[in-house]
C-alpha cells in the first residue's frame, strides 16, 4: 500500500477524536515538516505567490508567506478530516 494513503487513513480516523486546538496545533506542525521536505511543492507556492501577488518580495519575506501556506493548507485538511464525519446539529457544540 503506498504510505501516503496509510497516513491520510490515520489521519482520518484519529481526527474523529482529537480536541480541535490539538488538531490545529499538530497540523501546523505538519504543514512545517512538509515545508522543510518538499522542494518541489515550495517551488510551486513560490511561483504562485509571485504570479498572483505580482509583486517583488524579498527571500525572507517569501519564504514566510510560503511557509505559512503550508501550515494553512494542514489546517484544513485537518479540518475537512475532522468535520466531515460530523452532522449538522453538532457543529454549533464545537
Amino acid at each position: 500500500m503506498d504510505l501516503k494513503y496509510l497516513l491520510l487513513k490515520l489521519a482520518v480516523k484519529t481526527a474523529g477524536f482529537m480536541p480541535m486546538r490539538l488538531g490545529y496545533y499538530l497540523a501546523a506542525l505538519c504543514g512545517d515538516v512538509l515545508f522543510l521536505l518538499s522542494a518541489k511543492r515550495r517551488k510551486i507556492v513560490s511561483d504562485n505567490i509571485r504570479h498572483v501577488s505580482g509583486l517583488a518580495l524579498d527571500k525572507k519575506r517569501q519564504r514566510g508567506i510560503m511557509r505559512s501556506v503550508f501550515k494553512h493548507m494542514a489546517k484544513n485538511y485537518f479540518e475537512l478530516t475532522k468535520l466531515s464525519p460530523l452532522r449538522l446539529d453538532k457543529l454549533e457544540e464545537l
